[in-house]
């Protein structure tokens, strides 16, 4: 990932506020502070993978049914059977 490629080499140019207030008052990007920020960009990654997964056959089984929810037909992968149920009853 770009962001976490500039964080590893302290290269905090994509980042423009970061890096103008570290300009503005003279402070190395570091230690504790370049491992958290590391960290959530990780974290970060890690949360788009789970919510936009790239399988694009995953994508429209799991949240097909947010494009036109008054076509549910089945129970989509992603519902368990409560959370269909409810779908139900607000496309009824």
């Amino acid at each position: 990932m770009y962001w976490l490629e500039c964080v590893v080499n302290k290269d905090i140019d994509c980042f423009p506020l970061t890096k103008r207030f570290l300009d503005e008052n003279n402070i190395k990007i570091q230690g504790k502070t370049q491992n958290n920020i590391q960290t959530h960009l990780e974290a970060l990654k890690d949360s788009f993978d789970y919510y936009f997964p790239t399988a694009q056959e995953k994508v429209i089984d799991d949240i097909g049914w947010v494009k036109n929810v008054f076509n549910v037909k089945e129970r989509p992968p992603s519902k368990n059977p409560t959370e269909y149920e409810v779908l139900v009853d607000l496309t009824s």
